[in-house]
């Protein structure tokens, strides 16, 4: 009895912990999103989901979702976050508060998704530029406080309404399925080629917390500036990362 008692308790903390984790969060949160672009009309819109494509520097990006459609091509980060959420353009991080205690920071998602538009343009020079539109996606569970011009910042709710906002035609079928097509083409399927990008990520992120700078490998330094105090990397001038303190 003892026995069996111990094994669902292990195996509830075990669930209460895979819950509770970003990668599941994550999953869950793309899960949610896939369902709800799922019910738009084939007719007009075309889905693409968790793409990984090369930029112009020689590296990758992971998009959430892209769907290229007659009214453009709409860039979707997502993010499953609860809480207040406050930023602003040009932020670079971000801010989670969960309770007067818990607070979080996490990077710009509106600049994450400039650099994935950036990659679609690049990638597709003879589209316009205003056939592109970003759009980030948080859970229903967050609340908006932002600022942002290039960007459609919304809960999942909101999503939907903000897709069919669009109602001018930007592009004919025949240039949906070279686009389509196009994006097939380098898509990187390979699983050990998204391990690679997801790891390098997070050392990134791990190097910036030990500090170490992500762009250069210099010591990052505390410093005072107009706007309060940030952190530098030693190597200034030649590298001007910077990241709020």
């Amino acid at each position: 009895m003892y026995i069996f008692i111990a094994v669902i308790l292990a195996i509830g903390i075990g669930m209460a912990v895979l819950l509770r984790s970003p990668k599941f969060l994550g999953f869950a949160g793309e899960t949610v999103i896939r369902r709800h672009l799922s019910s738009l009309p084939d007719k007009h819109y075309r889905v693409l989901n968790d793409l990984l494509i090369p930029r112009s520097d020689g590296k990758m990006t992971q998009i959430d979702h892209v769907v290229v459609s007659t009214f453009g091509l709409f860039v979707i980060e997502t993010k499953n976050y609860q809480g207040l959420i406050l930023g602003r353009d040009r932020d670079k991080e971000w801010t989670q508060i969960l309770n007067k205690r818990t607070r979080h920071r996490f990077l710009s998602p509106v600049i994450q998704n400039r650099i994935h538009v950036r990659a679609l343009r690049e990638m597709l020079p003879d589209i316009d530029a205003d056939c592109f539109h970003s759009i980030v996606v948080f859970s229903n569970g967050a609340k908006l406080r932002t600022e942002v011009t290039d960007t459609h910042v919304v809960n999942v709710r909101d999503l939907l309404r903000t897709i069919r906002s669009y109602t001018t035609p930007k592009l004919t079928e025949e240039q949906i399925t070279q686009v389509i097509e196009r994006i097939a083409a380098v898509d990187n399927k390979d699983r050990g080629s998204r391990r690679e990008h997801v790891a390098r990520i997070r050392d990134l992120k791990q190097g910036i917390e030990k500090g170490v700078c992500p762009r250069c490998g210099g010591q990052l330094v505390l410093r005072q500036g107009k706007r309060g105090e940030f952190w530098g990397c030693s190597n200034f001038p030649r590298c001007r990362f910077v990241r709020k303190a």
